[in-house]
């Protein structure tokens, strides 16, 4: 049997469902020389008689006895990974079939790259074209608000002694991880969609959703505090807020974000924890995102969001939006 090149890992917990057609995603690629390690959890369901359907010898199952769950699985599964690279996938998930190859090219281009991911397509319960910052400085920035890697999604080398989760997250494990490995390694996102994600009500981030938001929560204030170690309490709950765009903020609340915002670029000027111009653009555009969901609850005047991020950026930004601006308009007519 040839060595494999790749080794995909994967954890698996009661996937019955889904994982037939994972499975047949993977053998399907146009990359062949792969081993697939499979970590079942102790699933109830007949997964295991699925896996065992495919009578491949590149597959290498290990069944826990009992749930173990998501990050020390993939722990496991990195120490038993003989390939010069390792891709995740979830047993969920539907690889495109050029995936292996697109990434296995990236990473021998570029042999600086730890890590690469690639844009996902939502499918399921959902529909959306999952965008990632592409460049290691972008990412970087990118991470101090959501996760920017779509972690079935990535390849990294085979590295054990840097890569290695931690249990004590039970969710948000990736997100913790690319905080922690930022700084000293190379990261990267291909502009190629090469994975659909399925969205569904069993999902980690619906069933463990408290978790899911404290690993982020966790993630978020340690790249913060990178930048500017010195915000308070209040600051970082402020922060916090202002990375679920989804929740409007009100006139005062925009008014102390625009601050704040203004204490981290003013940090990072000092320090250089990001590139300055990366960091404006990340900001700029959380600003602005929050901006448009408050305006939709409250009136916001514009000239707070003129006074942060500029008449260029809302020129550029907010007036080609034409559903942001008609709203804006139809807002400020309310009240002449």
């Amino acid at each position: 049997m040839e060595i494999p090149k790749v080794s995909i890992i994967m954890s698996v917990y009661n996937g019955a469902n889904y994982i037939e057609e994972t499975l047949k995603s993977i053998f399907d690629q146009e990359y062949k020389n792969f081993e697939l390690i499979i970590i079942d959890d102790a699933s109830t369901d007949n997964t295991v008689e699925i896996i065992n359907k495919f009578k491949d010898q590149r597959v290498i199952l290990k069944k826990n006895t009992e749930n173990k769950r998501l990050a020390y699985n993939l722990n496991v599964a990195i120490s038993l990974a003989t390939g010069k690279y390792i891709a995740r996938i979830d047993a969920d998930d539907i690889c495109w079939k050029d995936r292996l190859t697109k990434q296995v090219n990236s990473l021998e281009i570029n042999p600086k790259l730890l890590i690469v991911g690639g844009y996902a397509k939502q499918f399921g319960d959902a529909r959306k074209l999952m965008k990632y910052p592409l460049t290691h400085e972008e990412i970087k920035a990118g991470l101090l608000f959501e996760n920017c890697l779509c972690h079935p999604a990535v390849m990294y080398r085979n590295k054990p002694e840097v890569i290695q989760y931690n249990p004590e997250f039970k969710a948000s494990q990736d997100y913790e991880l690319w905080t922690r490995l930022i700084w000293s390694e190379k990261f990267a996102n291909i502009s190629d969609v090469i994975l659909n994600y399925r969205v569904h009500k069993k999902q980690t981030k619906f069933l463990l959703h408290k978790e899911q938001n404290s690993g982020a929560r966790y993630a978020r204030l340690f790249m913060l505090n990178k930048v500017y170690a010195e915000a308070t309490q209040e600051e970082k709950e402020l922060f916090l807020l202002s990375c679920n765009t989804h929740i409007a903020k009100t006139v005062e609340q925009m008014r102390d974000l625009a601050e704040l915002y203004n204490k981290i670029l003013d940090a990072n000027s000092s320090d250089k924890v990001f590139e300055s111009y990366t960091l404006r653009k990340f900001i700029n555009k959380q600003y602005f995102k929050n901006y448009y969901v408050s305006l939709q609850a409250n009136f916001i005047p514009l000239k707070i969001l003129v006074g942060f991020v500029g008449a260029s950026y809302i020129a550029s930004n907010f007036i080609p939006s034409g559903k942001a601006f008609l709203f804006y308009v139809k807002q400020f007519s309310k009240i002449r």
